[in-house]
């Protein structure tokens, strides 16, 4: 198949050639001749350039490819010059020729710079010659089309394998394309770890089904992404319904993230959609870790280890053991400049972690009801803390139970009195 015949037979609808001349005669000529050449083209005819924009829109409208249009320079009216530069504006990919018999430098230079002018040919033409140039024409229309094809399918196979590979650890990685990345790149740098786990997400798989199951962790996993990325971080790797996020700025910025995303989810659980709702624990560390490539030349996957990723993971986990939203660490919460309302828990025992270590539990994270009612008690449930770090385990007894009775819904109070036995 030669290149025309490549081109007239790629597209879904035929190709249209559009030719506008004011005399008639000249207009059928122009015509045949293209038709009795060009075979799977079809040819459209004006005799003005105001008819010609209205066949051209009505071609655009009913999604026809126009790879030529074929102007008449001196016509009544409007001139085949300003012709073109209007058809330019409507199809910038078409490719314009201009017929003339008595053309200017200064006509045939502005038609070039204003109208992409692909060719001026004279009158009277030769059959052969113009018959070659059309022909050239739409090989060019057709070889810039192909290449135009061809960089949106790069771009969408790029973009594709972004939602893979976060830009945001290329960035980390110095690396601009996801092909400069090699097994073995890896950096050092401290960040802020965000870990998130979605609870009771196998009960709501069992009772929705498999697709409204993933439609509802999608949905989950959107509203960390934005909510995270406009904090300056961004999700770093996906496990299940557990979300590792990573935040190059401050403590600050992750925290209020994580306060954010509790937020909206407790406003979506407030709503009158039949939705399950989506409870969530989340906890901040900080740290210096670990991004880079493991794996092997056929496959690469980007994975962030270190301490600080472990240890965030099992903070998380612990809140379930407390039965609230959302836990920091002793470091995050030293670093902290925001006004937040928090708890201190001293004395926990982290799985990792050789001696015992102070975490924090952020009221921010609740519903208002309970963050009143955990900030009405905070000086007796600070006493009880100061206590239990004294060994004073009585003394703290007492105030976690008259904590317990003044606010039954604090459940963390309720966790430290068991675990007291």
């Amino acid at each position: 198949m030669d290149e025309i015949a490549r081109v007239a037979s790629s597209p879904d609808v035929t190709p249209t050639i559009l030719c506008v001349d004011d005399e008639k005669i000249i207009l059928t000529s122009l015509q045949e001749q293209l038709r009795n050449n060009l075979q799977g083209v079809a040819i459209e005819i004006a005799e003005s350039g105001e008819e010609g924009l209205e066949v051209l829109q009505e071609l655009i409208d009913g999604n026809v490819p126009v790879p030529l249009v074929i102007s008449d320079q001196l016509m009544p009216g409007m001139r085949g010059e300003e012709f073109l530069e209007k058809t330019h504006a409507m199809l910038p990919d078409a490719l314009n020729v201009l017929l003339t018999g008595q053309a200017t430098a200064d006509s045939v230079g502005e038609a070039v710079n204003r109208a992409n002018l692909y060719r001026y040919i004279g009158k009277p033409w030769s059959e052969d010659d113009l018959i070659l140039t059309i022909k050239e024409a739409l090989i060019a229309w057709g070889r810039a089309r192909d290449l135009r094809a061809k960089e949106k399918e790069l771009r969408e196979t790029h973009e594709a394998s972004l939602r893979f590979v976060p830009r945001e650890f290329l960035s980390v990685l110095g690396k601009q394309r996801v092909v400069d990345v090699e097994e073995g790149h890896a950096v050092e740098i401290e960040m802020q770890v965000v870990f998130a786990d979605m609870r009771s997400f196998s009960i709501h798989a069992a009772n929705l089904g498999p697709r409204q199951a993933f439609d509802l962790l999608n949905e989950y996993i959107n509203i960390l992404d934005a909510v995270f990325r406009e904090a300056g971080g961004f999700i770093g790797g996906l496990e299940g319904d557990g979300v590792l996020a990573l935040f190059p700025g401050t403590v600050d910025e992750a925290v209020q993230a994580g306060v954010a995303a509790q937020q909206i989810l407790l406003e979506r659980g407030r709503s009158t959609d039949i939705r399950p709702g989506i409870d969530m624990g989340l906890a901040v560390h900080t740290g210096v870790l670990i991004l880079g490539t493991v794996g092997n030349s056929e496959r690469l996957k980007c994975d962030v280890i270190g301490d600080p990723v472990n240890f965030c993971a099992r903070l998380e986990s612990m809140t379930r053991d407390f039965d609230t939203p959302m836990l920091i660490s002793d470091e995050v919460a030293s670093a902290l400049k925001s006004k937040l309302s928090l708890r201190r828990i001293p004395d926990i025992t982290v799985k990792g972690r050789e001696s015992p270590t102070t975490i924090y539990e952020v009221l921010d994270a609740l519903p208002a009801s309970q963050k009143q009612a955990r900030i009405s008690t905070s000086v007796e449930f600070d006493a009880a803390m100061l206590a239990l770090e004294l060994g004073e385990h009585e003394t703290a007894r007492d105030m976690l139970v008259g904590i317990c009775s003044t606010d039954t819904s604090d459940r963390t109070a309720k966790f430290l009195l068991q675990r007291m036995g």
